[in-house]
């Protein structure tokens, strides 16, 4: 079953979990080289660290990954569709049309905006950032840049 949350929602959620990965990450570090880290070192290497450390290495690494995979993930919901409507009839006289009014941000969004560039320099939470940008219309992201502007933000390259 699918839950659909706001970002909002899934922030508050995830921050304890986020935080809570963190400290993981940061001990299993401590514990031992990753897999990863352990294919690319030497035997000598290897042998001075002793297979008790590498092993716990391995072991804390899995625990981290365990637990990036309970994270929940953020799916927003979908727009709806409108549906059709007939045609109306065409003016025999042009009407002056206003300009388009730039999309501005609401209460929730603003909310949203302070959450993620709080969160920006975050590695777990930057692909989310980024993701969750890329999934809004051109016109929402523009008024995201707009209201980063006004407030002097620089995103680097995550918006």
């Amino acid at each position: 079953m699918i839950i659909r949350k706001t970002f909002s929602q899934f922030m508050s959620e995830a921050s304890p979990t986020l935080d809570d990965l963190r400290s993981a990450a940061a001990k299993a570090t401590m514990a031992g080289p990753s897999k990863e880290a352990q294919a690319l070192m030497s035997t000598r290497a290897k042998n001075l660290l002793g297979q008790s450390k590498l092993d716990a290495g391995i072991k804390a690494q899995q625990g981290v990954e365990t637990m990036k995979s309970q994270i929940p993930s953020y799916i927003p919901p979908r727009p709806s569709t409108p549906t059709p409507t007939a045609p109306l009839p065409r003016p025999s006289t042009p009407t002056p049309t206003a300009p388009p009014k730039a999309p501005t941000l609401n209460q929730q969004q603003q909310d949203l905006y302070k959450q993620a560039y709080q969160n920006r320099n975050n590695p777990f939470a930057k692909g989310r950032i980024k993701s969750e940008f890329s999934k809004l219309t051109p016109d929402q992201q523009q008024a995201f840049r707009d209201y980063a502007k006004e407030q002097g933000h620089d995103w680097g390259n995550l918006i």
